[in-house]
This record gives structure tokens, sequence and C-alpha cells, in this order.
């Protein structure tokens, strides 16, 4: 509730500031963007507990983002987006055994922009969207007598994202994404046909929430 909070202040701090200003960040109706965001995030860890039977633990994960869109009015931008994400993790324990994790997801995303201006060249961004992906994960185990396990997920979501946006020439911007706020339904269904259904309201800030992007401008 804090971290809503306090980004529903940063909105209305940042509308209030925009509205002053005399020389604006202006995104014009009528113009075209073509862009695209990238997050990358890995990670290592090792046990610190003496008893524990994790031993060390490895992370990575992969987004990339296309999308297009069409300014219908002063900053404001409609547009359709498409996204890849690559996920892999693996722990290793102290008998030498362990587990591996490999996720694919695809997905497509209708959305709506708003551009809160900051000045002649710096400007806040919220984006709000629908989406839906579909994603196979498949576990694997050292252990031979542990089966490998698969699982589909298709998820529907809905979400709000901030961000900045920084004006690098008249025709080129770059930007970046700082977490989102979501509503998901999820769909799992095992490899034995068993299905399970899922709704999650969140609000993440975390290294895999932040990504960054360069979009292209033309009318």
């Amino acid at each position: 509730m804090k971290k809503t909070t306090l980004l529903l202040a940063l909105v209305l701090a940042t509308t209030a500031y925009a509205q002053n200003q005399d020389d604006r960040f202006t995104i014009s109706q009528g113009t075209w963007e073509l862009g695209g965001n990238l997050g990358l995030f890995w990670s290592n860890a090792e046990a610190t507990e003496p008893n524990s039977d994790q031993r060390d633990f490895d992370s990575f994960f992969l987004f990339v983002s296309p999308n297009i869109g069409y300014a219908f009015d002063d900053n404001w931008v409609a547009g359709l987006g498409l996204d890849y994400q690559y996920r892999k993790d693996k722990a290793i324990f102290n008998t030498e055994s362990g587990n591996e994790s490999v996720i694919n997801t695809y997905g497509v995303e209708a959305f709506v922009k708003r551009y809160l201006a900051l000045g002649a060249k710096f400007a806040f961004t919220v984006r709000g969207g629908l989406n839906y992906q579909i994603s196979d994960q498949e576990s694997r185990s050292a252990n031979p007598e542990v089966s490998t396990r698969n699982q589909d997920v298709a998820i529907f979501g809905a979400g709000l994202t901030p961000g900045f946006v920084y004006r690098l020439s008249p025709k080129f911007l770059v930007q970046a994404n700082l977490g989102a706020l979501n509503y998901s339904r999820r769909k799992t269904t095992e490899s034995d046909g068993r299905e399970d259904v899922s709704n999650n309201f969140s609000f993440r800030i975390n290294p895999e929430s932040i990504n960054f992007g360069v979009t292209y401008l033309w009318n």
C-alpha cells in the first residue's frame, strides 16, 4: 500500500509540475512511434547458512519488447507491442545434485501511454495496457530418479508501468521503465493434464521489472 501511495503521489506531483511549463516536451498528434525495450538480469548466490542444503544458485533473465504506437492527441499514444522473455534458474546442492528450470514466454499487448512533460526534453510516462502471454516451463533434475516436469501457462493481465523518457533529438527518444502495478489471471496446465487457475495483484520494483529502450518518431 505504501508503494502504491508513493507512486500515485509522484504522478500527481509530476502532473502539477508539467502543467506549469512553458517549454514543454510534446509528442504531437499524428506522430508515429517505433520502439522497443530490453531488460537483462543475472545473479549468482551462494548459501551462507552452514546447515543449508543449497550450495549455489544461478539465475538469468532476458526481456525483449518491440512496439509501435500512434499519437491520437498531443502526448497521448495508443499502440501494440510484442514481448519475449527467457528465464533460466539453476540450483546446486551439497549432495552434488541439483535442478534446472527454463521458461520461455511470448506475449502481445495493447496499450495507451501518457507523456507528462518535465521540461523541453524530459518527461514522465505512465503506460496502461492489456496483455496476453503464453509460456512453457521445463524443470529438470540431475537425479535420474526424478522425472522432468513440463508446464504450459496462459496469462491474461492488465497493468500500469511508470517510466521516464529523454529526447535525444527530434526523431529519437531514450526511455526507462521502472516497475509495474499488475493484475494477472494465470492458468497452468501440467503435463498430466491437471489445471490450476490463480489471480494475482502486485506492485513490483526489482531488477527484472526495470528495462530500457529507444524510440524512433516520424510523421
